[in-house]
């Protein structure tokens, strides 16, 4: 009985909506990795996050977004520039890798 009710947590967590940004993610702009608007940015360092959820596949891609706009803010970052984003078999759940570059440019 107890390993139902904590799989039905899980199971309910896995379906919650939009991903949660701390308020400095939240602020954190998003550019392609051509865009001429980073070329006088600082470079801060690569950030990835892959995330595999029962979702659909948009959403999926905006939690691992989200997530690597948290790292980004940890490294006291206010841009990124997505490099690549990959999609992976996992079974039922959709699963998808962002890969991007944190920058300072402001």
């Amino acid at each position: 009985m107890k390993k139902l009710i904590i799989l039905g947590i899980v199971m309910m967590t896995g379906c919650a909506g939009s991903p949660v940004l701390s308020d400095k993610a939240s602020k954190i702009q998003v550019y392609k990795q051509d865009s001429t608007l980073i070329a006088k940015c600082e470079n801060l360092g690569p950030v990835s996050a892959t995330v595999s959820k029962m979702m659909a596949a948009d959403e999926v891609v905006d939690y691992a977004k989200a997530e690597v706009k948290e790292q980004a803010a940890q490294k006291g970052a206010d841009s990124i520039a997505i490099t690549n984003i990959e999609s992976g078999d996992n079974g039922v759940m959709n699963k998808f890798t962002v890969q991007a570059v944190a920058l300072k440019c402001y």
